[in-house]
């Protein structure tokens, strides 16, 4: 007698069998989004009260992120002075730090949990993907970050501290995110459904920010044209040919990419060390391009994640490179070249740390091991401590700026001047790009003429008629307050009278 249920549970257990990778490979992404949701909130709670730019990048980004809350659904607010360009901006990072703002009652606040978040999420990304390279991939790539962010390295988190190249920052967590699911997805989804999620994904990434939605696109035609060259296919080069003319004709019709070009042309102040020279930068490009390389050769047989995180390495490096020819003949900026140099060493990292573990690894060792819940716990430890080491100091809690800037808005909105005089903010105890970004983002001074406040040097007199300092600053002439606007917070000074006692 045939038992129907042994048979039926024969013929499951084949299924699964056959199954198994797909099984596996939901099961990754589905732990891969539960770990993802924990780092980023995690991130949250360590930076929320913490603030690390100098720059006047963050005063600017603030001031763009309050102008979007004070709209009354999305858009794009009007070309205020205030703002100068900034309405040009690609507004994606900005509507979502005016969200979270408008959740949590400051723009400061929702521009700080963003970038904050997109750190974490980076290092997961670029941690799961080399581990699927080797086990010891990470831990390499953990170790040498560290110890370059204790070195105060131009790794990706230093873009948040001095500089606060917040949109770039934000773009490129979404491109490792989505480079990590086309590698989730590479044998799961034909080609045109991968190649349509990363054209998708390299526009929305555009709405942020052109460097990283150029790394994204470009990283992606080189993993393709690494495929067409393996399999000697005229198939995936016509892929290729066709994925490289969409994206181009869709990044040049942006209107967005047009303006930050433009943006990224102007030669804004970079803090970076040990690759601020020239020469340090190429010699960094030339060993890039030599680690990408070896780690695509070393692993391109399987088109798994060596193949694609050498793909990253190698396209990054051609861009900077690029980047470089179009500053030699006049149309690049050494700004632009800067701003490429934080991911560039991120990525360069893992690609060491990749080829590092496969010298390291033997054939039977040339596994991942444990089970996805494990392996994302240890990776979700590394981009959170990571993350920790790299986004350091902090130069101010921001819990007093906020009672300072809600106290202003209240205040401020009491005068109503009858001549063009504006109003500012002041503060000797905070960087001065604090009282920058209030001045022109809650203030709604107008941009051309709050410079001075950066230098700490005086504004002209016919253009300010009050300055508001925190109470507790030591530097508030006391003489010269206008009770009528000022509280136990925040104090309103005759902007003239302050001149006469700074002299």
């Amino acid at each position: 007698m045939i038992d129907h249920q042994t048979t039926a549970t024969a013929k499951i257990d084949a299924w699964l069998d056959g199954a198994e990778p797909f099984v596996a490979d939901f099961l990754s992404l589905r732990y891969f989004a539960v770990a993802a949701l924990i780092v980023a909130s995690v991130s949250i709670f360590m930076f929320f009260d913490e603030f690390h730019a100098y720059s006047s990048d963050a005063g600017q980004h603030y001031a763009l992120i309050r102008a979007l809350m004070d709209l009354e659904g999305w858009g794009r607010p009007l070309a205020t002075p205030n703002l100068g360009g900034l309405p040009f901006y690609p507004p994606l990072s900005h509507w979502m730090a005016a969200g979270v703002g408008k959740l949590l009652g400051s723009g400061l606040i929702g521009m700080t949990v963003v970038a904050s978040a997109s750190v974490g999420l980076f290092y997961l990304s670029m941690f799961v993907m080399s581990f699927r390279i080797d086990w010891r991939a990470p831990l390499f790539a953990f170790l040498i970050t560290i110890c370059f962010a204790l070195l105060r390295g131009p790794v990706f988190g230093r873009m948040v501290v001095n500089n606060y190249f917040y949109a770039q920052a934000v773009g490129s967590a979404i491109t490792a995110l989505v480079l990590l699911t086309a590698l989730y997805k590479w044998r799961r989804w034909n080609i045109i459904a991968l190649d349509f999620f990363v054209l998708v994904g390299g526009q929305i990434v555009v709405f942020t920010h052109l460097m990283p939605a150029a790394q994204l696109l470009a990283a992606y035609c080189t993993i393709l044209l690494m495929v067409a060259w393996k399999r000697s296919s005229w198939r995936h080069l016509g892929r290729l040919v066709v994925f490289t003319g969409l994206s181009l004709a869709l990044t040049a019709l942006n209107p967005f990419a047009q303006n930050n070009y433009s943006i990224a042309q102007s030669e804004g102040g970079a803090h970076i060390n040990f690759f601020g020279e020239r020469i340090t930068q190429i010699f960094l490009l030339i060993g890039g391009v030599a680690a990408s390389i070896n780690l695509i050769r070393r692993t391109v047989k399987n088109e798994d994640a060596g193949m694609f995180l050498g793909c990253m390495g190698l396209s990054a490096c051609g861009l900077a490179f690029l980047q470089m020819l179009l500053f030699w003949i006049g149309i690049g900026s050494n700004y632009a070249i800067a701003k490429h140099m934080f991911v560039l060493v991120a990525i360069l990292i893992f690609v060491l740390a990749a080829n590092l573990a496969l010298r390291r690894t033997t054939k039977a060792e040339h596994q991942n091991f444990g089970k996805p819940a494990t392996i994302l716990v240890m990776c979700s430890v590394l981009a959170l401590l990571t993350a920790r080491i790299d986004i350091y100091p902090s130069i101010l809690n921001l819990n007093k700026v906020l009672q300072f800037q809600t106290a202003v808005r209240e205040l401020s909105s009491r005068e109503k001047n009858s001549d063009d005089r504006g109003m500012i903010a002041l503060a000797s105890e905070w960087p001065p790009n604090i009282a920058y970004g209030i001045t022109i983002g809650d203030l709604r001074f107008p941009m051309e003429f709050a410079g001075p406040i950066l230098d700490q040097k005086p504004l002209p007199r016919d253009r300010v008629s009050m300055a508001f300092m925190p109470t507790s600053d030591p530097s508030a002439p006391r003489t010269c307050v206008i009770p009528a606007f000022s509280n136990q917070i925040a104090l309103a000074l005759d902007y003239a009278c302050v001149l006469e006692r700074a002299k």
